[in-house]
């Protein structure tokens, strides 16, 4: 008889172990910042595609001050002049005060408040990537230039207001309605300090803008589509680059270089800069 219980019992391993890994167990989600595991009083959790984490570890690890208001349910997360504010359940967040959709609301699991990973970190600046295999987060605040946190709130701002004007630009017609618009990237490429009186920086700016109806868009000018069905920043000049200069605490946009307009001039981003700078040369500063 105790033999009999054996034999059942190594089955009943077996077939355990031959479940598929949608049955058996998640493996848990590990979020990394700059290749540092954070660690939680909650587990973070998938909802529709999405990393949900507790309230607070990671955003005021990015340097956010985050609020939350039990009686509204809302969450403000606030970084120099850049705010977020999310309501648990509600399907659109607001990126000071413009009107995001969410493909995963904030959400409360086991007595915490969860919130996307995703776009409270990229609303802040930082780059988010996910392996599917590990079940791990990256974030990645690398490649940031020491300006404080002023300052990259400043460029943080800079690059929405470039969005923004794109966004005019595809609305200008009538027929077209941007719903939604995400910043994909804003990464330091490099900072050149003897090209003028005070440092400049070049940034890298990706975003994507979701039409009300793409069959109403005119895709002219190199301009591209992702999978998602999203409007890229991509076109016949390649992707913007931002051109910042800083100077007696204030931050100011130079102008925009394109990396296909650099290529075009031999690949050399510091040639492109100088030309850059000779034409705007009345708006450097002191100049």
């Amino acid at each position: 008889m105790q033999r009999k219980w054996l034999v059942l019992l190594l089955v009943g391993v077996f077939l355990i172990a031959s479940l598929p890994g949608s049955v058996m167990a998640a493996q848990p989600i590990t979020v990394m910042l700059n290749d540092e595991q954070l660690q939680f009083d909650a587990s973070p959790v998938m909802e529709n595609d999405r990393v949900l984490v507790p309230l607070r570890t990671v955003f005021e690890a990015l340097g956010a001050v985050v609020d939350y208001d039990a009686t509204t349910e809302t969450i403000i997360v606030t970084k120099g002049q850049t705010r977020i504010r999310l309501q648990t359940f509600a399907t659109h967040g607001y990126l000071n005060e413009e009107a995001i959709h969410l493909d995963a609301p904030a959400k409360v699991f086991q007595v915490r408040t969860m919130v996307p990973l995703r776009f409270v970190s990229e609303a802040l600046g930082a780059r988010v990537e996910w392996d599917a295999e590990s079940r791990t987060v990256q974030i990645n605040q690398a490649g940031q230039p020491e300006l404080g946190t002023g300052a990259l709130d400043d460029v943080n701002g800079i690059a929405w207001e470039f969005i923004r004007n794109d966004i005019a630009h595809h609305e200008s017609s009538g027929s077209v309605k941007i719903i939604d618009s995400k910043m994909i990237r804003l990464e330091l490429v490099k900072e050149f300090a003897q090209l003028a009186d005070t440092p400049i920086y070049v940034y890298a700016l990706e975003y994507r803008l979701l039409p009300d109806d793409l069959s109403k868009v005119v895709l002219a000018g190199g301009m591209q589509i992702d999978e998602a069905g999203r409007l890229m920043e991509t076109c016949s000049m390649g992707s913007p680059q931002l051109v910042i200069s800083r100077k007696g605490g204030e931050t100011s946009l130079i102008g925009i270089l394109w990396t296909g307009t650099v290529m075009e001039e031999g690949g050399d981003l510091e040639t492109s800069l100088k030309a850059l700078l000779e034409h705007n040369y009345q708006k450097l500063p002191n100049k």
